[in-house]
């Protein structure tokens, strides 16, 4: 046997035996990065997702194992936390069907009407945040280091609470509390634009109803962390709306 097919054979070899162990990154002689023992890797599209009370939304799950598609894979074991760590039913994720030839299959992800209680840190913002975690069919669970879920889950939904808006909304009572609150919480932009100021805003709310009405994906939509609930935008659109100002 020639040394090149030797050298291609141990090529080979090597390659095998990666392609069917877990792999591990090093830094400092400590694991930092670690495959799962099972080859398992989840991802989905798009990770994070904004519910509202009794809504839903879809997301494609992508299944490999050791990098290749995982064929008809039936519904994993999936655990959901909330904001503090708790286990939470407040989320539900319905699996429809397996993967098909690509490893990809379409999951909802739904929650109940209605308000929830929230965190004490969470209450101004309105909003509840959820994490999804899998375990693959061994009951272990995928991740990088699992010991954290937050750090490593597979799935973020942000949960808002029920709006109702009044039929004319003021700045008082409903504009300004919202906007002078991230107005505090992101001072930088008030050199820029204050937008917890009304005449400021009223001298701006044209431009600023733009903002607030462009598509979810658009770079420039107000507010860029995508953290208010639709109806408190539509409310704040309408209000903006009637200052007739440009």
């Amino acid at each position: 046997m020639s040394l090149a097919l030797i050298q291609e054979s141990a090529k080979e070899v090597r390659r095998l035996s990666i392609a069917g162990s877990p792999l591990a990154v090093q830094a400092g002689g400590s694991i930092v990065l670690q495959e799962a023992a099972s080859g398992y890797l989840l991802g989905t599209n798009p990770f994070s997702l904004r519910l509202v009370p009794g809504g839903n939304a879809a997301f494609q799950l992508m299944a490999r194992q050791f990098g290749q598609p995982i064929v008809g894979q039936q519904p994993m074991t999936w655990e959901i936390v909330d904001d503090s760590g708790s286990p939470s039913t407040e989320i539900a994720i319905a699996w429809n069907g397996s993967t098909d030839a690509n490893g990809l299959a379409t999951l909802e992800v739904s929650t109940p009407g209605g308000d929830v209680d929230l965190p004490k840190d969470r209450t101004y913002l309105d909003t509840n945040i959820y994490f999804g975690s899998f375990s693959d069919p061994d009951g272990q669970p995928i991740g990088d280091a699992y010991a954290d879920p937050q750090a490593n889950a597979n799935l973020s939904a942000l949960r808002f609470q029920a709006y109702t808006a009044p039929a004319q909304p003021t700045w008082q009572n409903d504009v300004g509390p919202v906007l002078q609150a991230y107005a505090r919480l992101y001072p930088g932009m008030t050199q820029i634009l204050d937008i917890g100021d009304e005449s400021t805003v009223e001298q701006n709310a044209a431009a600023i109803a733009q903002r607030l009405s462009l598509l979810f994906l658009d770079p420039a939509l107000m507010p860029v962390t995508r953290d208010l609930s639709p109806a408190k935008v539509a409310m704040i659109v309408q209000w903006l709306n009637s200052q007739g100002s440009s």
